[in-house]
């Protein structure tokens, strides 16, 4: 009996920005195997403005053939020698490349399933993204963030408010695993691509994930003496 198997599709990112917060907690199994978890956030300056791309971590001291695994010791050097934005200000933070993959992240919030999505740093070989993370020499080197996902689409949902349109895009790991994955399209380009793009098709979409965050300090109104200001921060969150 013939056996069919879901071939991987892309998935694959790469973000390079300055190290703006590190959170890596190294602990120890019940089975006594040493990990390290957390998570980094990237500041990233583009057209959209300055976004703070947060990246999950996750490695195992030793590998299944009980080598040492080289990303696990990355990520202890990272905690301790890779100066961040919290730490040391922006002139004093690093410059990083990260290469990224999507994973779902589902979970339940008031007896309901909550769909999302999450960036995860990992290796790929095929792009020869061998180390996941790693510092940037040359601090003027251009903020990038850009991610390509494929797979079909299964669903293209316009928004009359805004004009954009939102994008189901379902593609499958190396295991076979269905993954969903929702994008943004501008109202710019919403017409254009529904004229190119139909729910059924198999393609590969490039888009930039967008975290901006706008902080606008206001003055209160006084009579006299020094008006005291308080910040008002405004987070825009889409994959354009």
């Amino acid at each position: 009996m013939e056996q069919n198997t879901v071939k991987q599709t892309e998935n694959f990112g790469e973000i390079i920005g300055l190290l703006k917060k590190k959170n890596i907690k190294f602990g120890t199994s019940k089975n006594g195997a040493n990990y390290a978890n957390g998570s980094i956030e990237v500041e990233v300056e583009n057209q959209f403005g300055t976004n703070a791309i947060k990246i999950d971590v996750m490695q195992m001291e030793l590998k299944k053939d009980g080598e040492v695994n080289k990303a696990y010791k990355a990520l202890q050097t990272i905690n301790e020698e890779y100066n961040s934005i919290e730490e040391c200000g922006k002139e004093g933070a690093d410059l990083v490349q990260v290469f990224v993959k999507v994973e779902e992240n589902n979970y339940y919030s008031d007896g309901e399933v909550r769909e999302g999505m999450k960036l995860i740093a990992s290796t790929n070989f095929d792009k020869k993204a061998y180390t996941p993370i790693k510092r940037v020499a040359n601090k003027s080197t251009e903020h990038k963030a850009t991610i390509s996902f494929g797979g079909m689409i299964t669903k293209m949902i316009p928004n009359e408010n805004t004009g954009e349109l939102k994008v189901e895009i379902v593609g499958a790991t190396y295991t076979g695993k269905a993954i969903k994955h929702r994008l943004d399209v501008s109202k710019e380009l919403a017409q254009s691509f529904r004229g190119v793009y139909q729910e059924g098709c198999v393609t590969t979409l490039h888009y930039m994930p967008v975290n901006a965050v706008e902080v606008q300090e206001v003055k209160q109104q006084v009579a006299f003496g020094s008006a005291p200001s308080y910040s008002i921060t405004n987070t825009t969150r889409k994959n354009l």
